[in-house]
């Protein structure tokens, strides 16, 4: 198999994160934690897949599951979870067979997806950020979250070449669920915990 650009960026977001811990539990991550976080969305401050699945206010064998499935469609993932140094996970891994489990969803993973779908998905709060680059957007609308209520819905509307890849990424970062992108319009739900 020849590696490819992202396979590239997986391995070197591999070995800046080499001994690095999860900021949240303090545990030590491996390779296939971190490669599980940067598919979550925390390429910049991976957390254990446990921490991670808390904050982003999932079930963790539903992540795992999905993770699974997502994980073994990537090549970039698949090559890069071969290279992965196992040497440095805890003996046995927890997630060194992670790909392998890969199967149907269970019904928690199921009734997760169901629940954020009977939700009612009329935005409380319309937005129009304009051009605004990704960090000043970010600062926005992290104060503009701040009035409105734990599961209310927000329409976001942002024109800047970033958005469509910063603003995703930011949401699963801090927890928060994407509903619909249709750039330049996205609509996203506050997390429910404060």
């Amino acid at each position: 198999m020849a590696e490819t650009s992202e396979s590239r960026q997986l391995l070197e977001a591999l070995a800046r994160w080499v001994g690095a811990s999860c900021p949240d539990c303090l545990e030590p991550l491996c390779d296939h934690g971190v490669l599980c976080a940067v598919a979550l969305g925390l390429k910049d401050l991976p957390r254990c897949l446990n921490c991670a699945t808390k904050g982003l206010g999932r079930d963790l064998v539903a992540t795992k599951n999905h993770l699974a499935r997502w994980l073994a469609g990537k090549d970039c993932y698949l090559r890069a979870w071969a290279k992965a140094d196992s040497a440095r996970c805890k003996t046995p891994c927890p997630l060194s067979g992670l790909l392998q489990e890969a199967e149907i969803p269970d019904e928690a993973e199921l009734a997760f997806e169901r629940t954020d779908e009977k939700k009612n998905d009329a935005p409380m709060l319309v937005h129009d950020f304009g051009d605004m680059g990704c960090g000043d957007l970010v600062l926005e609308l992290r104060q503009k979250l701040r009035g409105v209520a734990p599961g209310a819905v927000v329409r976001v509307i942002a024109t800047d070449p970033g958005a469509p890849e910063d603003i995703p990424a930011w949401l699963r970062m801090v927890g928060h669920i994407l509903l619909k992108a249709a750039p330049p319009i996205y609509d996203l739900r506050k997390r429910l915990d404060p």
